[in-house]
């Protein structure tokens, strides 16, 4: 018999010595000889020690004096005995308990526990054959009821409530039913300083205990059962040894001083309490209501029965755990040692796909390797719903040329399907594993759900708050525009500027809920009052996820993704406008391009990395930075996307509502390295933004629409021009008779503190006019003025007027650094760029000490268009909003925005 403690192997040792229990249960005849009964102290470290057990009929002893786990210990014969018991068995899976398994190969093996799960969830050997539930052990006297006493010590000061304790269990160990049955005291605490102090503390209520801690010997363990038992001591100072297994029925007072944190530990504790006697004095636990929660808050919440409370727990966490291994126990095929499916436990963390149609779907199908890793273990539930897919991985430090550090790292992959709501939620490493898994499984172009059902998620739990909230920005980012912001902590639901909700969608939103496995409880305005089963939910709009911060078995893993389907299904089809109690709008999947795009713009994070675009038919190569893109609206579900190089080429190519890039003639992205990839797929991996009209942004396969109103366009951005002798509808040729081009009366109008004047009005330009002030040569102000004629002779309210010209200012912010921006005029002024104001060679001059020490600089975007009439500027026209974004795109670039419409 192999049991966990010192004491614990006395107690075995005495009551299998005289059959004590077995006798009283009829179990064992009266007239049936006692066994020869050895207890093991010490550890067998010859074969002659272990020879010497062949005479005894039954030996206990403790891991540590028999498991060969100890270099101390020598291996045993393996057919020393018939039976190997194990008390307290949920410790098998322990290195020092298996190996004592191992050592008997052909004896018949009996576990023992009353804990059938362990908090690692490593799993036992062998199978359940009978089970005795704490329910029918109740009914049948075999454990008596526990009553929770509360105690009210009247102050959070320790040594007030050790005394509050101390003096209620001696009144109750006084009292007579107490008296009349002998009842001892079992005390318990986390630390033997604070067990000593209690020794006193007792003492002066009138009770001397005896202390029992795990440095204890065995023979002064023999003296505090001695003496407990005699009634010289009233009962156990316990520092967590007279925990499981631990039988002293006369134990039927338990104080909790400090409590346990776990409830397998609690229910242990309460099975000192529970051992019957024939004078049915009740059991009771002592506490401090205050005191006890976590885990445990359930158990003491009122002033009941324990008859009520602890069978319901203990018996529906042993109910689950066998349902959980039988559910493992179907998955074909069954996984090789050491891998245990028992104790997999994947985080809650998982993206969702839509299946309109699951006929392509088999999660049982043959996969040999995931992403270049080989497929250690596949396999299925007996319903096929649920896959579990664990890959190898070998690991080598990059910094080491040799196999001597080599490791193998273990990936897991769960995909689960499920049928009713037609989901698959796969839980993985990375997105593009996961889109390799779902190929395999012949999902190959999978589909991630509508943001708006993240939306619908989120408005069917329990929001109690938000703790993290991050956004994305709904532009190309840049300057002062981040591509991704994140905020944190308390209050971060009103922590969102209306200026904001413009320039950002919902990037993620992680809060508070209850427990969505627990309770079912819609938010009211947003929030909702959470009590007890607290957890964190969040979501990730771009990746379509949802994720918790525990982990669970599998099967809880596969009733978690249901349960999301079926909160996200409480609201049908309606389309909340983002998360709950956030003012930010989400993002939404494009069913329909927007209107009139006007704006297309590259990533900023492809900018100044050196990348070259090349037309493999013509040969002729351009910088990124050159290169101009625009949109068209082909058709609801297409958008035509469109690149010219300043040298003519073209390259042609069509966007489908989905995020897909196709062309027929594409270009290749040339990088510094030497590596090239092709446009399409450059642009389908770092998304384009195109802006329109309305507000709205496209960006991949997402939709981004503005909530707020936009704020009037301030006066400082304004500054209205008569345009006198000047044909508004003549940009820089064909003016009529007497009358002057836009450009040729833009450097009229511009004051003399415009030192020079560069004419870059051509293919590939930077602006059509770049101005330098250089007053102050520390700080000079460069002005880039995009001009653009009217399409009509009188000034109005066009939008016609501004796609064109409000694109080219947005997208002139590459060029916002003196050392960029000169080098690149000082090679236009070569090829064809004139200096219209000031001295050429000054300029040039200029331009080269920029380029050789680049300085800091005022910079501002001008809009030149007579065909906007000044009146319409605050219009409430889409005009009104396209100058919005404008103003707020060259803001946040650090830059000043001036818009120069027509003064009449």
């Amino acid at each position: 018999m192999v049991t966990p403690s010192r004491l614990l192997r006395v107690q075995l040792a005495a009551e299998l010595s005289g059959l004590l229990v077995l006798r009283r249960v009829a179990a064992a005849p009266t007239d049936l000889p006692a066994p020869r009964v050895v207890e093991v102290t010490r550890r067998r470290s010859t074969s002659e020690s272990w020879s010497e057990l062949e005479t005894a009929d039954v030996v206990v002893g403790t891991p540590n004096v028999l498991s060969p786990s100890y270099a101390e210990v020598t291996a045993p014969p393996e057919d020393l005995f018939d039976l190997v018991i194990f008390d307290e068995a949920h410790h098998t899976p322990a290195t020092t308990y298996s190996e004592v398994l191992k050592a008997f190969p052909a004896a018949a093996v009996v576990l023992f526990t009353a804990t059938p799960f362990r908090r690692d969830r490593h799993p036992l050997p062998g199978v359940p054959a009978y089970t005795y539930g704490l329910a029918q052990a109740l009914e049948e006297g075999v454990l008596a009821p526990v009553t929770f006493i509360p105690v009210d010590a009247g102050s959070e000061n320790q040594a007030d409530r050790d005394l509050a304790l101390a003096t209620r269990a001696a009144e109750r160990m006084h009292s007579p039913e107490h008296q009349r049955a002998g009842s001892r005291i079992l005390a318990r605490t986390a630390s033997v300083d604070h067990a000593t102090q209690l020794i006193d503390v007792y003492r002066a209520a009138g009770l001397e205990m005896a202390l029992v801690t795990a440095s204890t010997t065995a023979r002064g363990l023999r003296r505090a059962l001695d003496s407990v038992r005699d009634g010289f001591h009233a009962g156990f100072m316990s520092v967590g040894v007279l925990g499981e297994g631990f039988d002293f029925p006369a134990l039927k007072i338990g104080v909790y001083h400090q409590r346990h944190a776990s409830l397998p530990a609690t229910l242990q504790f309460l099975g000192r309490l529970s051992r019957p006697l024939p004078l049915e004095v009740p059991a009771e636990l002592l506490a401090v209501r205050q005191e006890v929660d976590d885990e445990t808050r359930d158990l003491y919440s009122s002033d009941v029965a324990w008859a009520s409370l602890v069978p319901a727990l203990a018996d529906a966490a042993a109910a689950g755990e066998s349902e959980r291994r039988n559910y493992v126990r179907s998955f074909d095929p069954a996984p090789k040692d050491p891998l245990s499916l028992a104790a997999i436990r994947p985080r809650k963390d998982v993206q969702v796909f839509e299946l309109s149609d699951s006929a392509g779907l088999d999660l049982a199908g043959d996969i040999a390797h995931i992403a270049g890793a080989p497929v250690m273990y596949h396999g299925t539930d007996a319903a096929q719903e649920l896959a579990v897919i664990v890959t190898e991985h070998l690991d080598r430090p990059a910094w080491l040329d040799a196999d001597t550090l080599d490791r193998y790292r273990y990936e897991l992959h769960v995909a689960y399907y499920d049928k009713q709501y037609q989901l698959l939620f796969v839980h993985g490493t990375r997105d593009a594993t996961i889109r390799q898994l779902l190929a395999a499984f012949g999902y190959a172009d999978p589909i991630q759900v509508d943001p708006a059902w993240l939306d619908r998620l989120l408005t069917s739990v329990a929001i109690a708050d938000y703790h993290s909230v991050g956004m994305r920005s709904a532009r190309a980012a840049g300057g002062r525009l981040a591509a991704y912001r994140m905020m944190a902590g308390a209050g971060v639901n009103n922590a969102v500027l209306p200026s904001e909700t413009r320039s950002y969608g919902t990037g993620h939103a992680i809060a508070r809920v209850r427990n969505p496995m627990t309770a079912t409880s819609a938010t009211v305005g947003g929030t909702a009052a959470v009590a007890a089963g607290i957890t964190s939910l969040g979501v990730s709009y771009g990746r379509a996820k949802v994720f918790s911060p525990d982990l669970a078995q599998l099967l809880d893993f596969k009733r978690w993704c249901h349960r999301l389907g079926e909160l996200a299904s409480m609201h049908g089809s309606v389309a909340p406008s983002g998360p709950p109690g956030l003012a930010i709008l989400s993002p939404r999947k494009i069913s329909a391009f927007p209107d009139d795009p006007y704006l297309v713009l590259v990533d900023p994070s492809l900018i100044g990395r050196g990348l070259t675009l090349v037309d493999p038919v013509t040969g002729v190569l351009a910088a990124l930075e050159e290169t101009q893109f625009s949109a068209n609206r082909e058709a609801p579900h297409l958008l035509e996307l469109r690149a010219q190089m300043p040298s003519g080429p073209t390259w042609l190519a069509s966007q489908s509502t989905s995020g897909d890039i196709g062309t027929e003639q594409d270009w290749e992205v040339q990088d510094p390295s030497g590596d090239v990839t092709l446009l399409s797929e450059l642009l389908a991996d770092t998304p384009i933004t195109v802006f329109y009209p309305s507000g709205s942004s496209t960006m991949g396969h997402v939709l981004f629409q503005p909530r707020s109103t936009y704020p009037p366009i301030p006066a400082a951005m304004v500054e209205d021009w008569p345009y006198s002798k000047c044909d508004i509808t003549a940009e820089h040729k064909d003016a009529a008779p007497g009358f002057k081009t836009v450009k040729e009366s833009t450097p009229d109008t511009l004051g003399a503190s415009h030192h020079f004047v560069v004419d870059d009005d051509r293919a590939g330009e930077v602006a059509d006019l770049v101005t330098i002030d250089n007053s102050n040569p520390s700080l000079p102000t460069i002005s880039l003025l995009h001009l653009k004629a009217s399409s009509k002779a009188q000034p109005g309210a066009r939008v016609d007027d501004l796609y064109e010209v409000l694109g080219q200012a947005c997208r002139s912010v590459v060029w916002l650094d003196t050392a960029r921006l000169a080098k690149r005029l000082l090679a236009r002024l070569e090829t064809g760029s004139v200096v219209r104001r000031g001295d050429p060679v000054d300029v040039t001059k200029l331009l080269r000490l920029w380029v050789e020490t680049p300085v800091a600089a005022k910079w501002i975007i001008s809009v030149v268009q007579p065909g906007l009439s000044a009146a319409a500027v605050n219009s409430g026209t889409n005009i009104h909003i396209m100058l919005n974004d404008l103003l707020e795109w060259v803001v946040q670039h650090d830059a000043t925005p001036l818009v120069h419409p027509h003064s009449v």
